[in-house]
């Protein structure tokens, strides 16, 4: 099963019941990490930077390890996203993470966020 597959068939699995198919999912995800990590087995509409974002919705979804969520967020936070490198689909992927972070995230801890639209740059603090 290719990356995104994977991610798309545990995601269903973490929303139709988490606690029932709690085994397959944890096994699943540490299959995914790997598929992260060495940058296996993408397709052609969904890239990595994509996949991760994904991913890590289905983490938060899935009450997963805090500290990981963190620095897969971290990593996707540290992007240069003016870039045209970058397609709508993964940047929509990556913002929808961001979001899912900081409603699950900030009301415990200070999130800061940095948007620009039309080259217009809005800063904010939340938590």
């Amino acid at each position: 099963m290719r990356r995104h597959e994977m991610i798309a068939y545990t995601y269903a699995l973490v929303l139709m019941d988490k606690e029932k198919y709690k085994t397959l999912i944890d096994k699943n995800i540490a299959i995914i990490e790997k598929l992260i990590k060495n940058g296996g087995s993408g397709s052609y509409y969904y890239n990595e930077i994509s996949d991760t974002a994904e991913f890590v919705q289905m983490l938060i979804a899935y009450d997963y390890d805090k500290t990981i969520i963190t620095k897969y967020i971290n990593g996707l936070n540290n992007r240069d996203w003016s870039s045209y490198y970058f397609s709508t689909k993964t940047k929509a992927n990556v913002f929808l993470a961001f979001i899912d972070y900081i409603e699950k995230y900030g009301k415990t801890n200070e999130s800061e966020t940095r948007i620009t639209l039309n080259g217009n740059t809005k800063e904010q603090t939340i938590g």
